[in-house]
């Protein structure tokens, strides 16, 4: 996955593409930005603050950590069922 597809992504399991701000800062979302040492950190920004920040070395592998943390949210809020 990378950031391209991540919005249409996010619309599969029931939330807007909006859900995820990439390579940029907006209070109360989550964010993915690519750090200067080429890695890419994954974190919902609050308050003017990263919290719960994840440092990864791939952009599939944060685009596959941030859409499982929301789908994993989904699912525990009974927004997203799963087939038997």
């Amino acid at each position: 996955m990378n950031t391209r597809n991540l919005a249409t992504n996010l619309q599969y399991i029931g939330l807007p593409a909006t859900t995820v701000v990439i390579g940029g800062l907006a209070d109360d979302h989550h964010c993915i930005l690519r750090t200067e040492d080429d890695q890419w950190e994954i974190f919902f920004y609050e308050r003017g603050e990263k919290r719960h920040r994840v440092v990864v070395a791939t952009e599939d592998i944060a685009c596959t950590y941030i859409f499982g943390v929301l789908a994993q949210s989904q699912v525990l809020s009974e927004r997203l069922v799963l087939a038997d």
